[in-house]
């Protein structure tokens, strides 16, 4: 990480009133490859992201800090969360617009879509239906950019399976794994017609058994 990228990490952190938060957060946006890599692909973009599970809105205040300039729209069910993310992007970022909402009614929106580590709260059929929803909403240029965890029996796999069970244990995440997706049926839902396709593990310094899936609209 270089120096200006630490710099943006304790800047957003500072940001939170909670303790729990700022440490969280500081965490999550040292280790995470996410976020690097979403900016790789839409930090230059004129195109607005909509942010589906955005939770506190780390990955909107990352983006903002980096330079994009677009608004960003942001979907959480977890209503605590959203009101943290709220009470800073309210007061240090423009453009942010944090809401409570799931992928059952997205809004209205043509742009750039990001869903990280949401797919395996959500039963089969749903996840049929949220990806064709996010396909149909990624403009001319823009990007899709999914992270899932596939159940492929790796150590990875088991050490994500005990990391969830953990955020219920401790409260962090309200919603029970329902079913791992493969990549295949992610895939099935972004015709290579349509969409340029990168698919390739977003483990990073992480443990966990984490897939990068972006889909570039032609």
């Amino acid at each position: 990480m270089s120096t200006s990228d630490k710099e943006i990490v304790k800047h957003i952190s500072s940001l939170f009133a909670r303790r729990w938060m700022r440490f969280y957060s500081r965490g999550k946006l040292r280790h995470d490859p996410a976020f690097p890599a979403a900016f790789e692909r839409i930090g230059s973009s004129s195109l607005p992201l909509l942010d589906i599970g955005c939770g506190v809105g780390l990955l909107a205040f990352y983006l903002r800090e980096r330079g994009f300039a677009p608004h960003i729209v942001g979907l959480d069910v977890d209503g605590e969360k959203i009101r943290e993310g709220q009470a800073v992007a309210g007061e240090h970022y423009a453009g942010v617009f944090l809401q409570t909402g799931d992928v059952s009614a997205l809004p209205e929106f043509s742009g750039n879509v990001a869903m990280l580590d949401v797919l395996h709260y959500l039963p089969a059929e749903v996840q049929q239906r949220a990806l064709e929803d996010m396909a149909k909403r990624v403009a001319t240029g823009g990007w899709c950019f999914i992270r899932t965890t596939p159940n492929d029996g790796s150590w990875r796999y088991r050490s994500t399976q005990f990391e969830e069970w953990f955020a219920r244990m401790i409260s962090w995440s309200a919603r029970p794994v329902v079913v791992y997706p493969t990549l295949a049926q992610i895939e099935a839902c972004f015709p290579a017609a349509e969409f340029e396709a990168e698919v390739r593990p977003l483990w990073g310094n992480t443990p966990f058994n984490s897939w990068l899936l972006a889909f570039r609209r032609r």
